[in-house]
């Protein structure tokens, strides 16, 4: 039975780990989403008419 509790236990750790990755991932997703949106803004800028 202990090791029963172990490999529950063993395998709620590597869920818990899994979610901690899965979290990351969708960070470094939003912080890429949110840098491509501030570039295509400068490339907007830098190729819109100069105003006078």
């Amino acid at each position: 039975m202990v090791l029963v509790n172990d490999a529950g236990a063993t395998m709620q750790e590597v869920v818990n780990s899994i979610q901690q990755v899965a979290n990351i991932i969708a960070n470094i997703t939003a912080a890429s989403q949110q840098q491509t949106t501030g570039i295509t803004q400068i490339n907007q800028n830098r190729h819109a008419p100069a105003s006078r």
